[in-house]
Order: C-alpha cells, then sequence, then structure tokens
C-alpha cells in the first residue's frame, strides 16, 4: 500500500499536543498549576479572613478563585502558542512537501525530495488515532504523522495499520474523540 501526502503546520501541532497531553510529566505539571496554586491561595485567604486581615482573605480567596478558572484557559494557548514557534523553527523544511509512505510487510518506506528511510515494523512503539492525523509512534522518539484528510482510502490504511498492530502486539489507540484542553 502506498500513500502521499503533505504535512502542514496544524498536522505538527497536533501531533505535538496530542504527546503533551499523554506525557506523565505534562499532565502532572499541568495538575499542579490548574489545582494547587488556587488551593494554595484559597486557604490562605480563609486564613487571613479569620485572622483580623479580612480584606487580605477577600484577595487571596479571589486570586485562587480566578486562577482556578482563567489559568487552564491562558495555559492552553500558552502550549499552543509554544509548539507553533517550535514547529517553526524545527519544521519549517518539511512543511508542505510531498511526502509518500510505502507499507511493506515487514517495514514502512518514507520518501520525500529525494531522501528515502526504511523502517523496520519492529521498531513501532504504537499507532495512534486522532481526529485529524493517524500518529506512528517509533522507537527512536519520532513520529510518522498521517493527515486523514489525505489519504483517499482511509478505511484500507486503518485496516491494514490495525493488522500490523495486531501482529507486532502493540497498542492501536483510538482517541477519535481527543481535543486538546
Amino acid at each position: 500500500m502506498q500513500i502521499t501526502f503533505k504535512l502542514d503546520e496544524t498536522n505538527y501541532l497536533h501531533h505535538q499536543l496530542f504527546f503533551a497531553s499523554q506525557s506523565p510529566t505534562i499532565r502532572k505539571r499541568r495538575f499542579r498549576a490548574k489545582f494547587v496554586f488556587p488551593i494554595v491561595y484559597v486557604l490562605l485567604g480563609i486564613f487571613l479572613y479569620f485572622f483580623k486581615a479580612p480584606v487580605m482573605g477577600y484577595i487571596f480567596g479571589g486570586i485562587g478563585i480566578l486562577w482556578f478558572f482563567l489559568y487552564p484557559i491562558y495555559e492552553k494557548g500558552a502550549y499552543i502558542k509554544s509548539y507553533k514557534k517550535f514547529i517553526r523553527e524545527n519544521f519549517q523544511n518539511t512543511v508542505d512537501k510531498a511526502i509518500t509512505l510505502q507499507i511493506e510487510d515487514n517495514y514502512f518506506i518514507l520518501k520525500d525530495d529525494g531522501n528515502e528511510a526504511k523502517i523496520n515494523l519492529s521498531e513501532l512503539q504504537e499507532i495512534a488515532e486522532i481526529p485529524g492525523e493517524i500518529l506512528i509512534k517509533i522507537g527512536n522518539g519520532n513520529s510518522i504523522i498521517i493527515p486523514k484528510n489525505q489519504v483517499a482510502e482511509l478505511t484500507n490504511l486503518e485496516n491494514r495499520l490495525e493488522e500490523i498492530a495486531e501482529r507486532l502486539q502493540i497498542d492501536y489507540l483510538d482517541y477519535s474523540q481527543w481535543t486538546w484542553k
């Protein structure tokens, strides 16, 4: 099976945001920022309120409540902005260039602008399907990003990748409802 596609900044952005949302380190950092800081501010506000500084208590409590509701909105945008900058700096030479992926029985062949990479299927770690892309994670930390809207025979591709995942006993993860939050 052979498919040809072009990746744009949005495909790279979805890839980065998806793997960030799956990273335990980033999840822990985001949890702390969303819950721990506001709880500390609210508790400090309660403490100050009952110990003769009610105005400061209101201020700290208000900051904690505002933080809980507004910081996630800011953080979501900050991650997007940061990853867009990263993509422009590191992937500018690969955006909007034709890539050909050939799926063989034991390996993938990727071709673009005269370059060719042969990837043994044994190097695959997982295959994840998100709303706009199929992400194939490779052992060296890289991924193959396949934009769904550019694949004519999407069902055939999905079935082929599911067969490969089953044969290699790796995960084929369906995150079709995933969104960046």
